[in-house]
């Protein structure tokens, strides 16, 4: 905000908040909500599971206008400061917006991406060799976060058969078990890291240099097995990295938004470029929908204005992610980073804190594992819970050397069909006068009826939205992930926060490494000088850590 503008108005004071609380605070009127369902970019987005009666769109409507959301949305684009605390515009639109060649249309992007392009193609002609002389084949990578989730996602997604293994948790475990049955000779570690100072993924790194080492890798031939990416190449070069090792991308661009960076480098590899530049494509082409077309008709508007009224006015603070593909079994955890670390805000952006909620817990699994977990909580638990059922139509091959067979077809058929049931199911629930009928033809009567009818009754009028792709594949799914990417913007800007910044969790890296001092082994005295509350773990650590022999171990 410039010298002499006036701080926005505070969310919670505008007129269309006010009357979006009257609504909220009225009674609901049953079968007063109206269908509602568009499609965009092959994605059908269907509302009518969120009964959103015509006086309350039309109110959240009318928030967007107040909101200048489109005018948002082309701040956006443009490229203007919309990360305000940390003064930084937030781009990843940008790396997508490909050219009628294929190839990144901002001149810069367009650079890094020949560098991608060009080890893509070295791996597939196979021209990357180990320290024997033998072509890497085995690809593992290693980063957290935004370098994780969203391209561990995306390999799984559309390339579950082929062998791409992923390392983010600091836990020796994760590597090693990661790492199990691999050839050290043919394997080629992707060490993706922004700030290529990641506690975690310079930890791991470590651990992929001594496997090498252990598996007798010459120190001289480690760089024919590591390569980073990342957008602090001297970092990189310092941790003993060559120019030849090492892929750059913006510094712009935000971990949560940089699975279409170079940090994709482990989705090039494994789709390939073309299967890469379908995945951007299906993005950008989600980015002119959402940039072109006007709140009523744009998804992730809609989807925003739900969540707002969701989240905001209907006490509603879960979101389950319930994708219907086992290929999409990552997504909830993809979307955990992307919706939590992006609104999980408690003050708006003049620092005001806010007198509402914003932003849910997200969770998930995929199918009918769900089904058979914690689907009973969202059909009888007390709280309010809305949900994202995500449906590919068509049946995906099992794996490119076979065809479906019929018992495959049959076996999506039935999938589809739990689907429907579970949302007609929250939908309509079951009534007690049915369930009472029920009940009285089996016999049971009395204060056994009565006692059962509440505990068998479920309510319906449950919460959900249905997203449904024509096919699980490179295109549709980079629509749908820039989809709920525009989602969480158009939230943050109804909401007045801030999308592009995570403050809670730099905190705990700062506290993280105060704390490493304190469990230095063989100083057990050092726990007496940790902070007051975490003394006794740090000591019984100490006493767990003890080399056998030692007294303070007893």
């Amino acid at each position: 905000m410039t010298a002499g503008q006036r701080a926005p108005t505070p969310r919670d004071e505008l007129a269309t908040w006010r009357r979006l609380q009257q609504l909220a605070d009225a009674p609901e009127r049953p079968g007063s909500a109206a269908a509602h369902s568009l499609t965009a970019c092959g994605l059908t987005l269907d509302l009518s599971g969120q009964r959103l009666a015509p006086p309350i769109l039309d109110a959240l409507l009318a928030l967007a206008r107040e909101c200048d959301l489109p005018g948002q949305l082309r701040r956006l684009f443009e490229g203007a400061p919309v990360n305000a605390s940390e003064h930084r515009a937030a781009l990843h639109t940008r790396l997508r917006a490909l050219d009628a060649d294929g190839l990144p249309q901002d001149p810069e992007v367009a650079a890094h991406f020949r560098g991608l392009e060009n080890l893509a193609e070295r791996w597939r002609q196979r021209r990357l060799t180990g320290f024997a002389g033998q072509p890497l084949q085995h690809l593992v990578n290693i980063g957290i976060g935004g370098s994780d989730l969203g391209p561990r996602l995306v390999c799984a997604a559309l390339a579950p058969e082929r062998d791409s293994r992923f390392v983010a948790n600091m836990d020796p475990e994760d590597f090693h078990t990661q790492c199990d049955g691999l050839d050290p000779g043919r394997t080629l570690f992707i060490v993706c890291s922004k700030s290529f100072g990641t506690a975690e993924t310079l930890y791991n790194l470590e651990q992929a240099r001594q496997w090498l080492l252990a598996a007798g890798c010459p120190e001289s031939r480690l760089p024919h097995h590591l390569l980073a990416v990342t957008a602090n190449a001297e970092r990189a070069r310092a941790a003993g990295f060559d120019d030849e090792h090492i892929l750059t991308f913006q510094d712009w661009v935000g971990g949560r938004y940089s699975l279409w960076s170079s940090i994709g480098a482990s989705i090039a590899l494994t789709l390939g470029m073309d299967g890469f530049r379908a995945l951007l494509r299906g993005a950008q082409a989600m980015d002119q929908h959402v940039l072109q077309t006007p709140p009523e008709h744009n998804l992730a508007a809609l989807l925003g204005l739900t969540d707002v009224w969701n989240f905001s006015f209907r006490h509603c603070h879960s979101l389950a992610v319930l994708p219907y593909a086992q290929r999409l079994a990552l997504l909830p955890m993809h979307l955990q980073q992307l919706m939590m670390e992006s609104t999980g805000k408690r003050a708006d952006q003049q620092g005001r804190l806010l007198g509402y909620h914003t932003g849910a817990v997200v969770w998930g699994a995929a199918g009918t594992t769900g089904q058979h977990s914690f689907h009973q909580l969202l059909h009888q638990g007390s709280q309010r819970v809305s949900c994202d059922f995500i449906l590919p139509l068509a049946p995906g091959a099992p794996h490119p050397a076979r065809p479906l067979s019929e018992l495959d077809r049959l076996g999506h058929r039935q999938l589809v069909a739990h689907c429907l049931a579970q949302m007609q199911a929250l939908r309509q629930g079951e009534e007690k006068a049915a369930l009472r009928r029920r009940l009285e033809a089996e016999g049971r009567a009395g204060d056994e009826l009565e006692a059962l009818l509440p505990q068998l009754e479920v309510p319906g009028r449950r919460l959900f939205n249905l997203l449904t792709l024509p096919r699980l594949d490179a295109w549709h799914l980079g629509a749908l992930l820039a989809l709920y990417e525009h989602r969480v913007y158009c939230a943050s800007v109804l909401w007045g926060i801030n999308a592009f910044d995570q403050w809670g969790v730099e905190l705990g890296k700062r506290i993280s490494s105060e704390l490493l001092p304190w469990l230095e082994p063989g100083h057990p005295e050092r726990a007496e000088q940790a902070p007051e509350e975490l003394r006794t773990v740090i000591a019984a650590w100490h006493r767990a850590n003890a080399p056998q022999g030692d007294p303070t171990a007893s």
